[in-house]
């Protein structure tokens, strides 16, 4: 983020933190009272200002707040991988996973099985979970009730592209690699999809364990959980491996 302030960070990752709660615009009045900021509205405003220029931040209506770029989310998520701040709600899935994944692991149909993990993944994300065992070429998404629910989904249209997004990445799932130089969890955001639709999020792990090799996927708006998101297919991979 060249030269951008240490401040300028700062609000930006509590703005982004907000609007993933709220799913508005925020503006400085409401982020200055929300996070008690030590800093007037009207300097936090300027850095908005900046921010924009950026290209982190956009409004959609003059007088509106703020709300994160696909450029803002990359820098938000950027930082979490950095920090590496997934510890605690690592260990929070796992412990809240790991009675339900007893019980999914007695299944020894590998078609029920899939179909186990992809609901709890979005149960515990409230997006569409996604699951896919390459060598049996079983796909499950799960979760419509659960990602319907979000504000972005009152758009028709937007739902309609979300619908061709899935298909899309059901029909090419198996196209999707990780290297070894990759994360254990890549998160794609907007532009960013190698998948047709460019509006969404998706949160995308690989399985390599011995006749279970997987592909996990969290697919929602781009305004999404991203610190949960990305901890839980993490603990799902450190699970199944």
């Amino acid at each position: 983020m060249t030269n951008v302030t240490e401040r300028q960070k700062n609000i930006l990752e509590r703005l982004i933190t907000e609007h993933i709660k709220i799913a508005l615009p925020i503006s400085s009045s409401f982020l200055k009272q929300k996070c008690h900021l030590p800093v007037s509205s009207a300097t936090i405003r300027l850095d908005f200002a900046e921010l924009s220029k950026a290209g982190f931040l956009e409004k959609h209506y003059i007088s509106g707040g703020s709300v994160p770029t696909d450029k803002g989310y990359r820098f938000f998520v950027d930082n979490l991988f950095e920090k590496e701040d997934f510890a605690g709600e690592e260990e929070k899935i796992l412990k809240e996973f790991q009675s339900i994944f007893r019980e999914i692991k007695k299944i020894n149909d590998t078609f029920r099985f899939s179909h186990e993990i992809a609901k709890n993944i979005a149960s515990f994300s409230s997006n569409l979970g996604v699951s896919y065992f390459e060598d049996f070429d079983i796909f499950w998404k799960e979760g419509w009730e659960e990602v319907v629910r979000a504000p972005e989904f009152h758009n028709l249209e937007y739902l309609k592209k979300f619908t061709e997004l899935i298909n899309d990445l059901e029909e090419n799932i198996q196209k999707i690699s990780l290297n070894e130089k990759d994360k254990k969890v890549k998160v794609y955001i907007g532009k960013e999809s190698p998948f047709k639709r460019k509006e969404f999020s998706i949160v995308l792990g690989k399985s390599l364990a011995p006749k279970n090799q997987a592909i996990f996927a969290i697919v929602g708006p781009k305004r999404m959980n991203f610190k949960r998101n990305i901890s839980l297919i993490e603990g799902l991979i450190k699970t199944i491996e």
